[in-house]
C-alpha cells in the first residue's frame, strides 16, 4: 500500500475500517503521508464480533483508543451499530 501512495502522491487515499485489522499499518501511514485519511465506520463493531468469536482484541482496542488523539481532520470517526447477544 505505501508503495502506491507515494507513486500516487496527488491521488487522495482513505483507509476504510482503519485497514482493520492492521490499524497499526493505517496510523503509519496516515502519520508520514498528507493524501492518507481513515475511515473508521464499522471498526468498533468488527472489533466485538471478533470478541464474540473468542479473538483476543485488546491490542486492537489500545491502538484505537490512542487514535483518538489524533488529528481529528485526518480520521473521519463514524458510530457503528454493534449488536449484543
Amino acid at each position: 500500500m505505501e508503495r502506491l501512495i507515494k507513486k500516487f502522491s496527488s491521488l487522495i487515499f482513505i483507509m476504510p475500517h482503519m485497514f482493520y485489522p492492521r490499524l497499526n499499518e493505517a496510523l503509519y501511514l496516515l502519520e508520514n503521508y498528507g493524501n492518507v485519511y481513515v475511515d473508521t465506520i464499522n471498526i468498533f463493531s468488527a472489533i466485538l464480533q471478533d470478541e464474540q468469536k473468542g479473538l483476543n482484541r485488546d491490542k486492537e482496542r489500545e491502538i484505537l483508543l490512542n487514535s483518538q488523539q489524533m488529528e481529528q481532520e485526518d480520521v473521519f470517526w463514524h458510530r457503528s451499530s454493534c449488536r449484543y447477544k
